[in-house]
């Protein structure tokens, strides 16, 4: 059965075959006759930009880029990707996924300003919107003249100008003013003054982005609340999708307790750090082993009291050495995609309160929390491993299933 709906941008009509999304255009071949314009089916065009390389990097925006293609492609969609990546000639293989690279990097991670990062990170500590715009990006985006852009950074939105009659889908992993909040709290003096200037700069740029979008996503719960407040739209909740697996612990081991990251994110450094100064030690003090892993891992200043893996390639692997999965997360945005895996994975989480910004509250009441300074895990350990609440509710929040389900929706009602 075919229903046909119609979106409010450029007058368009999409036609629904069999979960199949086909945008229609009236032919006025007809139009001499007297006849009614004919109306011929397209496959709708999707553009997914990215500005790292999503199957180089794996952490958890990267995985939702990854998904938001696959997602595309398996309902029928003529997806692209536009995207940045320093392997020329080495796209991925993904049946009828058409995919555009460039070599150009943003500004903030070509060679000769990787030296000023950390300073420029002092004073404005997200990247800039007009350090993301690569004029060669833009230029694959226009050949491709998509019927629908999807973004999932505020600072690729302005790539939208390149296919001025296309949608935009404004899909957020992060919502950077709410990052940036949390972030000026942290600090002092001129950092405090010049991060405070950026907020009200991403401020600015999420209420023009999020007017012109025709829809908007985020990963993270609170976020969708908020951007609704300053868009006066609807915001669709789409979280993270993580395909569910059980993992036998490994026998043999003393009970363990593992933080699994990207380092390279520095909200992550800092979460070493508190797990280092106050987390680990008392959770030794109990019998209980910490064990450290992901990207960056390496490159962490070792704890005697803490063993780092490096890098894992199979987070099957990681997750059968640890019995619970910790989040010790005092900065950053959005939702913790690993707290996500860990429940997928079938292991209990114990986080800070801040980790679980950005999640459904059922699923926050259920997740045991410590405090950040003194924790006291004596009797949250017990609790941890004898809820199934979690689980339950992560496996209804973030299958595979659900995202695609959701997906579909929206594009059902694009506009």
């Amino acid at each position: 059965m075919a229903q046909v709906i119609q979106a409010n941008y450029e007058h368009s009509l999409f036609l629904i075959v069999e979960g199949r999304y086909y945008r229609l255009r009236t032919s006025r071949v007809l139009r001499a006759s007297g006849r009614s314009p004919g109306i011929i089916a397209q496959p709708m065009r999707a553009c997914v930009i990215a500005l790292d390389d999503p199957w180089r990097q794996r952490d958890g925006g990267t995985a939702r880029t990854r998904l938001l293609v696959q997602a595309l492609a398996d309902l029928g969609n003529n997806t692209s990707v536009a995207y940045v990546s320093d392997r020329s000639g080495d796209e991925p293989s993904i049946p009828d996924v058409t995919f555009r690279s460039v070599t150009t990097v943003p500004l903030g991670e070509r060679r000769w300003t990787k030296p000023l990062k950390k300073y420029k990170q002092q004073l404005l500590p997200l990247p800039t919107m007009r350090g993301g715009m690569i004029a060669a990006l833009g230029r694959h985006i226009a050949e491709l003249a998509p019927d629908v852009i999807v973004v999932s950074q505020l600072r690729a939105a302005p790539y939208s100008a390149f296919a001025p009659t296309a949608a935009l889908w404004l899909d957020q992993a992060d919502v950077w003013s709410l990052f940036l909040r949390r972030e000026i709290e942290e600090r002092s003096g001129l950092a405090r003054a010049t991060a405070a200037a950026q907020l009200r700069y991403i401020r600015a740029a999420e209420i023009e982005w999020t007017r012109r979008a025709s829809l908007i996503s985020t990963a993270g719960y609170g976020d969708g609340k908020y951007l609704e407040s300053i868009a006066n739209k609807p915001v669709e909740w789409l979280p993270t999708a993580v395909a569910p697996l059980e993992v036998p612990r490994r026998a043999g081991d003393e009970p363990t307790a593992g933080f699994l990251a990207n380092f390279a994110f520095w909200p992550n450094r800092d979460a070493f750090e508190l797990l280092c100064e106050q987390w680990a030690p008392a959770l030794r003090e109990l019998g209980w082993k910490t064990i450290v892993a992901g990207i960056g891992s390496e490159r962490l200043s070792s704890a005697s009291n803490i063993e780092i893996l490096g890098q894992v390639n199979d987070l099957a692997d990681f997750y059968s050495r640890v019995d619970i999965a910790l989040a010790p997360i005092r900065l950053g945005g959005g939702v913790k995609v690993k707290i996500i895996e860990a429940l997928m994975y079938g292991r209990p989480v114990i986080a800070s309160s801040y980790a679980l910004q950005g999640f459904p509250s059922d699923l926050a009441d259920s997740i045991s929390t410590v405090t950040d300074i003194a924790p006291d895990f004596s009797s949250i350990i017990e609790r941890a491993l004898g809820s199934q609440e979690p689980l339950a509710l992560a496996r209804k929040y973030f299958s595979p299933e659900a995202w695609e389900q959701k997906i579909e929706r929206m594009l059902g009602v694009l506009g």
